[in-house]
């Protein structure tokens, strides 16, 4: 498969819509773009990759030197005095919105998969679409990403398009997805695949075995378990977009400190120390008032809010107070209860003694008495009932005085208050004088200022967002935990009825299926290492001239590559050179067209960066022509000279020339070929 055609439209340094037709001329395999720096070859470089990965990948979004990430709006739209964003400058000016980058694939003969990724720009927001069409099929979103993904997937991206600078980082990167990328580019996913739909059927049998009553626990078992599942994945999509939120934020954030550190750096600090001493000093005061005003507020806060309430308080206080002193109820209670017991019961008794009917006439007559001088008295508010007659009295006082003082004490807080307010504004007043001191010019300063506020409402998010992330992980671990006793469960329940399962036959073909697919992909999946490794050392020895260090190249289980010397022990990353590790990934690559049976194009940007003269002449001789059906060279004129124009004029089929006057205004020129005198 080879790219017929790239369009790059208002994208980067691309003005306006330009074509690199790859119709071929020649035999070779080689596309030679040649341009000086800044013309436009990264940006092309960049724009297939932006195509492939989207902006959603961070390791896209790495912009400047030394290269930082940025989120993905800072990507898109720019920041002010940075980044200028996707959209070309004078494209944008000119009344533009809208850029995207389309790739025409297919054999050499015909057009068979087109891929167009665009942008369109509303104020502060762009919108990204994907359109891919396979033999006239049209697909959009994610339909269109995961066909674009099989076709290459995201995490081998990197070894097909490339900055010859950055390739020595390929070397040591482990990524999580490498082996899962690693199997699809070498066509074992397909196994994978088979083994998964016979676990499925191994399940959907060995259910089938069971009886009735225990084949509908496990499906009561088996709703739980999707609930809790779905719950459990709606958090981790949940803590997903928190974690980007969180990145996004930090980047930001990091943007913005940097922005702050330089606005700092163009100014003067010839008082800056003094004044900064000032406002620590000034800071620490400030803080100990709060604390002490803070105290203070927090026991007259209620009384100063409600002064009408403390004062329609101390009535019933007083009456409590009086009526506890006197305690008449107390006196009352005690004659009505009391004396007719003691005056008919208690000795000494008259020695005629009273007949029952007469004790009652009498008891009745000293009630009636003793009612007639009664004191009619309801007795204390409810609420104040409970008080014992000291604190009664202490509360009545405190309200009394309050009742007093009240006006006076509220001015107090006030002034107090004032005093703070004057001394935070003489803080900020200090903090002004610093900032000019610092920058030298108040609109530096002004800006620093509001970059300071940004920058601390960014980390009040990413505060809050990480406690939101911290219960997500709990609920997440709860879930799990679920999950884990319900699958226990089902297994309990399996291996009580395990006989009756193992006599179905099919079930026996199935597992053992399926457990013969998973050793088939195991020894497929080592044979293929095995073979990348040994097709790697081959081509790095063609490559890597005159060294001895590595004696040979391991890749172990995740593709990743281990270097080794003659006794066979790990030569750390650190010891090989640039250029060698550099070779050493040329060398994986070579080995993956080799064994991927899927030729796919590549794409390098500074192809001899950190390559010695002689091992130059091993890639642009042994290499480039039989990378792949088509590689695609980004170069300068001081890259390939007329000497190595001459090594690599036989493979060129195609050849074009960058203008680019103004930065922002890349030209795509097809040449004819460029004839070098031999000889």
């Amino acid at each position: 498969m080879i790219f017929h055609r790239i369009v790059v439209t208002n994208l980067f340094s691309y003005n306006g819509e330009q074509v690199y037709d790859f119709t071929r001329r020649g035999e070779g395999p080689i596309a030679l773009v040649v341009g000086r720096n800044g013309y436009g070859k990264t940006s092309l470089l960049n724009a297939v990759k932006l195509l492939f990965l989207g902006s959603d990948t961070k390791s896209q979004r790495r912009v400047g030197f030394p290269p930082r990430s940025l989120s993905r709006q800072d990507y898109l739209m720019g920041i002010k005095g940075g980044w200028a964003g996707i959209l070309n400058r004078i494209a944008r000016s000119g009344g533009e919105h809208q850029c995207s980058v389309r790739v025409e694939m297919g054999s050499l003969d015909s057009v068979t998969f087109t891929a167009t990724r665009s942008w369109l720009f509303d104020r502060d927001t762009a919108n990204e679409r994907l359109l891919v069409t396979v033999d006239g099929e049209e697909k959009h979103g994610d339909a269109a990403q995961e066909r674009l993904s099989n076709l290459m997937p995201r995490e081998l991206v990197p070894f097909f398009f490339f900055d010859g600078e950055e390739l020595q980082f390929l070397a040591e990167s482990s990524d999580a997805g490498r082996g899962e990328a690693m199997e699809r580019l070498l066509s074992l996913n397909y196994i994978t695949g088979v083994e998964g739909q016979l676990a499925d059927l191994v399940k959907e049998w060995r259910r089938e075995a069971l009886p009735e009553d225990v084949q509908l626990q496990m499906a009561n078992e088996d709703g739980r378990l999707a609930t809790i599942q779905a719950s459990r994945r709606a958090a981790q999509h949940r803590r997903e977009r928190i974690s980007r939120e969180i990145e996004d934020i930090k980047e930001e954030a990091d943007s913005l400190s940097r922005q702050m550190d330089g606005l700092r750096a163009s100014g003067t600090v010839s008082d800056s120390k003094r004044i900064k001493g000032d406002i620590a000093a000034m800071s620490t005061t400030l803080e100990a008032e709060l604390a002490e005003f803070a105290a203070q507020v927090a026991a007259d806060a209620p009384i100063l809010a409600n002064p009408s309430l403390v004062k329609s308080a101390i009535g019933p206080l007083a009456e409590v107070v009086d009526y506890k002193a006197r305690s008449t109820h107390s006196v009352v209670d005690t004659a009505f209860n009391v004396l007719p017991d003691r005056l008919f019961n208690e000795p000494p008794q008259p020695r005629t003694l009273l007949t029952e009917e007469q004790r009652r006439f009498f008891e009745n007559k000293l009630k009636r008495i003793l009612d007639s001088y009664a004191i009619e008295d309801d007795g204390p508010v409810p609420l104040l009932e409970s008080l014992d007659l000291s604190r009664a009295r202490s509360l009545h006082e405190k309200f009394a005085g309050w009742g007093v003082s009240i006006g006076v004490l509220r001015q107090n807080r006030a002034r107090h208050l004032k005093e703070i307010s004057r001394k935070k504004a003489a803080l900020e007043q200090r903090q002004a004088e610093w900032r000019e001191a610092e920058f030298g010019d108040p609109e530096r300063a002004e800006e620093y200022k509001r970059l300071e506020g940004e920058f601390a409402e960014m980390n009040r998010k990413i505060g809050g967002l990480e406690g939101d992330l911290q219960q997500l992980e709990r609920k997440i671990a709860d879930f799990t935990t679920q999950e884990e006793h319900i699958e226990a469960h089902k297994r309990s329940l399996e291996r009580a009825h395990r006989n009756a399962a193992r006599a179905s036959e099919r079930l026996r073909i199935a597992i053992g299926m399926r457990d013969s697919f998973h050793s088939y992909r195991k020894r497929s999946r080592e044979a293929k290492r095995a073979q990348i490794e040994e097709a790697v050392n081959a081509h790095f020895h063609k490559l890597m001239s005159g060294h001895g260090m590595v004696d040979r190249i391991a890749i172990d289980s995740d593709f990743v590559m281990r270097f080794k010397d003659v006794a066979g022990a790990d030569i750390g990353q650190l010891t090989i050179s640039p250029g060698m590790r550099q070779l050493a990934v040329t060398a994986l690559l070579w080995a993956l067209k080799d064994l991927s049976g899927r030729p796919f194009p590549i794409i390098v940007d500074t192809p001899l960066a950190r390559i010695d003269r002689e091992n130059q002449d091993n890639l642009l001789v042994r290499y480039y022509p039989e990378a792949a059906e088509q590689v695609i060279i980004l170069a300068t004129d001081s890259e390939v000279d007329d000497r190595k124009y001459k090594l690599l004029e036989p493979h060129i089929s195609v050849e074009f020339r960058l203008e680019n006057l103004d930065g922002q205004s890349s030209r795509v020129v097809r040449l004819p070929f460029r004839k070098v005198a031999h000889g």
